[in-house]
């Protein structure tokens, strides 16, 4: 739950900012944080958690949603309060992930597609998912995820943003993705196998696929595909190299040894000795690499 004075701060931004209007409904992880605060400001809108609210606005738009309960809850329940179809534009809120089953809510946060589908809704605003995603619900729902507005870790890579929806007088609608000017996650993946066995050949592959990218963004570098034991390049290099570059810069290492133990049987030499003790042992065949990996270091 957000604390206090991550509320308040939000709050005094919304009341700035009137005479704009803002419509909010609780979500997994601020169910309870609006109702918590001592007051709201005029021009904020909070959907609550007994039934469907609703506003209407200039233009014949109408604006309708719902903070989902705690636990679970039937459609019938949930759908409670719900205007019927009329001819305004109608917009609806919800907090969720759209399902194929009957029950509102629980621990994944489930909304009943077969529930909200010919229900007059033109445009479903939907959070929960933190990957924009646009698709349709019915032959007049559009359905909108918008996504989290930046990235909070290299799970939610790529360009975020948020959604404008622009209507005019015969309420045509069409829905514009905003790219929001903050920093963008970046997952590169490299793959090592054919890239030749020296340093600078490793940087010059890497160099190509990290020049793109702005120096405000935040980096992973990720080595994929396999490499002779005997090869050992060094990730820090790497790291040295291209930190500089980028607000922030990592590399992951999830290369895998192109290894045959026949090739070591006859290796009179503590490798040899050391590759043939862990191509014999249980481990699988996950962690003999990474052993490996380590070991070679080691008797480097």
């Amino acid at each position: 739950e957000p604390p206090a004075q991550t509320m308040q701060f939000t709050l005094d931004h919304i009341a700035a900012a009137a005479p704009i209007r803002f419509f909010a409904v609780g979500g997994n992880h601020d169910r309870d944080a609006f109702t918590a605060c001592p007051s709201l400001p005029e021009n904020l809108t909070l959907f609550g958690t007994a039934e469907f609210g609703s506003a209407h606005l200039p233009g014949g738009i109408t604006v309708i949603g719902r903070t989902l309960p705690r636990g679970e809850m039937s459609s019938s329940e949930f759908m409670k309060g719900f205007p019927p179809a009329d001819s305004d534009y109608r917009i609806v809120m919800l907090h969720g992930m759209l399902s194929t089953g009957t029950m509102f809510g629980g621990d994944n946060e489930f909304l009943p597609a077969t529930a909200l589908r010919d229900r007059g809704i033109d445009y479903l605003a939907l959070g929960h998912l933190h990957t924009a995603k646009h698709e349709h619900l019915d032959r007049r729902c559009t359905i909108s995820y918008p996504g989290c507005p930046m990235g909070r870790g290299f799970d939610e890579c790529g360009q975020k943003g948020f959604v404008v929806l622009h209507i005019n007088e015969t309420h045509t609608a069409r829905a514009e993705f905003v790219p929001f000017p903050g920093r963008v996650l970046h997952d590169v993946s490299l793959d090592i196998t054919e890239v030749d066995a020296s340093l600078h050949a490793l940087e010059t592959a890497a160099s190509s696929l990290l020049d793109p990218i702005s120096s405000d963004d935040m980096v992973r570098l990720t080595l994929r595909g396999e490499e002779a034991p005997d090869i050992l390049r060094d990730t820090s290099y790497l790291t040295g190299r291209f930190s500089d570059r980028f607000f922030s810069f990592e590399v992951r290492d999830e290369r895998s040894q192109r290894f045959s133990p026949r090739d070591y049987q006859t290796d009179i030499s503590l490798r040899g000795t050391f590759l043939r003790l862990v191509s014999e042992s249980d481990e699988t065949p996950e962690d003999q690499a990474a052993i490996i990996r380590c070991g070679l270091d080691a008797l480097k």
